[in-house]
């Protein structure tokens, strides 16, 4: 869902959730994720085209 939300808004943004996914199921310290955070503007760009795509 994440890849599909925001494939044209932030295509390397899947970095970033599968980063705090491994992080979750490693013990000990976070590492740095490798991408931002999505600003407002990309969220929002992000979930109309996954509005529009349903």
């Amino acid at each position: 869902m994440i890849v599909q939300a925001t494939q044209e808004v932030a295509p390397e943004n899947w970095r970033r959730a599968l980063g705090i996914i491994l992080d979750g199921l490693r013990a000990g310290a976070a590492s740095p994720l490798p991408e931002p955070a999505l600003i407002r503007e990309q969220m929002h760009a992000a979930m109309l085209g996954l509005f529009k795509r349903r």
